[in-house]
């Protein structure tokens, strides 16, 4: 299932606005942050509203956490976490 999220992860990235990635050179492990994307706050928001949407979910306060944006692979075990609890 986390390949799977994985995948909608890089779906996700390459409709997003704010980033020019070429989603064949992403990895579990690529980080969105520091020697990564290189997003900023702005285009986690978004992309987390995306990932919201996509999952019928909802991020808390306390899955902003930094270690959860750390790789595709960590944030793909949060929305895992949130799809079924």
């Amino acid at each position: 299932m986390k390949d799977e999220i994985i995948e909608k992860l890089k779906e996700i990235l390459s409709n997003h606005q704010g980033i020019n990635v070429d989603t064949a050179t992403l990895t579990p492990q690529t980080p969105f942050f520091d020697g990564g994307l290189e997003m900023d706050s702005f285009a986690v928001v978004e992309m987390v509203g995306n990932v919201e949407q996509a999952y019928g979910i909802e991020f808390s306060e306390m899955d902003f956490m930094p270690e959860n944006f750390a790789s595709m692979e960590k944030l793909a075990e949060v929305i895992e976490r949130l799809r079924t609890a």
